[in-house]
């Protein structure tokens, strides 16, 4: 499976497009390259700029995103590589995986407040704050790290400064344009696509300018036909458009231009001034920061705003032949001491490589916080401690917590290794009518997990984990106990609930094959799963031998088959007792059972040592406790066909017909009559198992 996926399938015009291939070019050009390791997603123009030696090295998605692209995102959440690399953002998509790396050049949206409309100003604070669900961030100057972390101080930890460069593939590209006709004045070429800062209506003005001194000039500009269209005419009447040029390309229009015009207004660090320089092209570049941060003193500036000056320094710079070849040798020291192509991928690769900078962060919410998982819970934190050095925090969500059931609900009694919260449903009135919001959402935000399991899906916080792992790239697990077998009544608005629960999943914690297909509907696509059973902790299962007796453990309820284990003790013979332990919610205690009142569950491990045969009636149930503290303790099973345990039947576990009482009858004859079982298969119920096939799920 491919470790790594580089994402430059939302990028299809401008530098953005050359920088992506060039990075690829690199990466693939690595010694330790494993092309089996990664996958490169690519827009059809990224494509088109590499070559064919790079096409040959490496595994190609090609595919083209744009901000509308949600038909896609499906698609996304299948792909379970551990690492991302965004070219470039903003990423309109789910990006998930344990290490998450994006390159930010979104000049515009640093600028909010020269947006036009509120809508710009929207779109331009989300793409600023998306970043968020990346743990590595990578800018081009540290202008644009010191103007991002003022708007989105969160990021600071996360910024890394990797400077631009000029691509092998610019500075070896031997690819023709089409043949120029004559012109006797001068070639100038700007090779951008036609964005609002570029400031292209610059050109005509400046052309008109130039005239003044003498000079007839004419532009290369090179971008797609229907934004060549939307250029002013006057820059039109004097432009040729070579049309989307590759990057073995640019070489020829540096050679067929005189000079190179660069009138942006706003950058976050243009190849452009570095093409120039590496190339030996006189360089015409705006008077500001962004250009003589990278140019220095190769660049011949002028004013952007003012065509008159911008004629004149062209017409100076080109009339004095001295000058202007000191300006390109200073270009070509200056050029020689950057980074290289070679060495801004290096930089990449190593930050993805490299231990992130915030240890991993665990998020256990659980929606049953009874004292019998705080083992379970202890035995997960310290596994993924030792495994990956982070922390683990446990939410327990409590619903209906009535006084009378206190002694059901967790009490830490000693130091689990891990830190816990309780959260509880608040309210809020809508229309008159009370309704629970969620709870826990603050906790999410400061918490900011990498890492979620989701022991429940019927709560609100379970949900609210769900979709922040959605957003935000977090590796979530989820734990599905119950089947199409829990209910006999399927609602649409809660599968709607649980497939919304269950899209971002990356892992299924099932009992049985009947849960992962239910799991695989639900969520409309194939979820990995591991299959794993109620843990118990062994220690507390102190064993003894069993009476003539056959236990029962639950509501007595239809759901649970009370009424079968009626019949059944109408069957039996005389000799053996029928015990059961629960509430009567259904009005079916009947002679023939010895009915007990409910018992806490720290005492269901005596009442489960005191019997000869544990049986499992139910006609549908999720995963009950009780069948894997019967396997723990070494008890014969009889368990209902219906349910989707019946799959574990093996020694000293009997799946029985039990709306046949006969069937039943003679399945709890058969295990009586045969040898109890050994309780080695404990080991695959207990905290430890659970917790070590789980983080390696959650790590894989």
């Amino acid at each position: 499976m491919a470790e790594l996926r580089v994402i430059a399938s939302n990028l299809h015009r401008g530098g953005a497009v050359q920088v992506a291939a060039s990075l690829i070019g690199e990466l693939a050009a690595r010694p330790d390259f494993d092309r089996s390791r990664v996958v490169f997603e690519v827009s059809p123009a990224v494509l088109d700029n590499l070559t064919g030696e790079v096409r040959e090295r490496v595994d190609l998605d090609v595919v083209r995103r744009g901000v509308r692209s949600v038909g896609l995102w499906r698609t996304d959440l299948g792909h379970d590589e551990p690492a991302k690399l965004v070219v470039f953002s903003p990423a309109w998509f789910p990006v998930r995986g344990a290490r998450r790396l994006s390159g930010y050049a979104d000049v515009t949206a640093l600028y909010a407040e020269a947006q036009p409309t509120r809508r710009a100003r929207a779109k331009a604070w989300l793409s600023r704050h998306q970043l968020r669900r990346f743990d590595t961030i990578v800018v081009e100057t540290q202008a644009v790290a010191d103007r991002l972390t003022a708007q989105v101080p969160q990021l600071a930890s996360r910024l890394h400064v990797v400077p631009n460069s000029i691509s092998g593939a610019v500075v070896d590209g031997t690819a023709p344009i089409p043949e120029l006709p004559a012109f006797d004045g001068v070639t100038l070429a700007y090779t951008s696509a036609n964005y609002p800062h570029k400031n292209f209506a610059y050109l005509g003005p400046l052309a008109a300018a130039l005239a003044d001194r003498g000079v007839e000039v004419r532009y290369l500009v090179t971008m797609p036909t229907h934004e060549f269209e939307q250029l002013p005419g006057d820059v039109q009447a004097r432009a040729i458009n070579l049309g989307t040029v590759r990057q073995e390309q640019l070489r020829s229009v540096h050679a067929a231009a005189d000079g190179i015009v660069f009138p942006s207004l706003l950058e976050a660090s243009s190849a452009t001034p570095f093409e120039a320089m590496r190339l030996g092209t006189p360089l015409f570049a705006s008077d500001r920061d962004f250009v003589r941060a990278t140019a220095g003193d190769a660049a011949h500036y002028l004013d952007p705003l003012d065509p008159a000056d911008g004629a004149r320094v062209i017409a100076d710079v080109l009339g004095d032949g001295p000058r202007r070849a000191a300006a390109i040798e200073r270009g070509l020291a200056r050029v020689a001491t950057l980074p290289s192509a070679g060495d801004r991928a290096d930089r990449i690769w190593s930050l993805l490589t490299s231990p992130a900078a915030e240890p991993p962060r665990l998020l256990i919410v659980n929606n049953m916080p009874a004292f019998y998982r705080s083992p379970l819970y202890a035995a997960i934190a310290d596994e993924f401690r030792a495994r990956t050095g982070g922390q683990t925090l446990v939410v327990f969500q409590v619903r209906r917590a009535r006084r009378e059931r206190g002694e059901w609900f967790y009490t830490p009694d000693g130091d689990h290794g891990y830190a816990h919260r309780f959260v509880q449903d608040d309210y809020a009135y809508l229309a008159g009518r009370k309704l629970p919001t969620r709870p826990g959402s603050g906790l999410l935000r400061r918490y900011a997990p990498t890492h979620v399991f989701t022991a429940g899906w019927d709560t609100s916080l379970s949900l609210a984990a769900s979709r922040r792992a959605l957003r935000r790239g977090v590796r979530l697990a989820v734990w599905v106990e119950s089947s199409s077998l829990t209910t006999t009544r399927r609602s649409r608005l809660l599968d709607a609930v649980r497939r919304s629960w269950l899209a971002p999943a990356d892992l299924a914690v099932v009992p049985s094959a009947a849960s992962a297909a239910y799991v695989d509907e639900l969520a409309q696509r194939h979820v990995p799963d591991v299959r794993l059973l109620n843990p118990v902790t062994l220690d507390r299962l102190a064993g003894t031998e069993a009476a003539p007796r056959v236990v029962f453990l639950g509501d007595l309820s239809l759901r649970k088959g009370f009424d079968r284990l009626v019949a059944l003790a109408a069957k039996l013979g005389s000799g053996i007792e029928v015990h059961a332990w629960g509430r009567d919610t259904d009005g079916l205690a009947a002679g023939g059972v010895v009915v007990h009142p409910p018992v806490p569950l720290a005492e269901i491990v005596a009442e489960l040592t005191s019997a000869d045969v544990l049986v499992i009636p139910s006609r549908v149930d999720p995963a009950p406790l009780t069948f894997s503290e019967g396997l723990a303790l070494g008890l014969r099973i009889v368990v209902s066909t219906d349910i989707s345990y019946a799959e574990q039947a093996g020694p000293g576990v009997v799946a029985a017909d039990c709306d046949d009482p006969a069937s039943f009858v003679v399945a709890v004859e058969d295990v009586l009559a045969g040898e109890r079982p050994p309780a080695s298969r404990g080991a695959d119920v207990s905290p430890e198992h659970f917790a070590k096939r789980l983080v390696d799920g959650l790590l894989a």
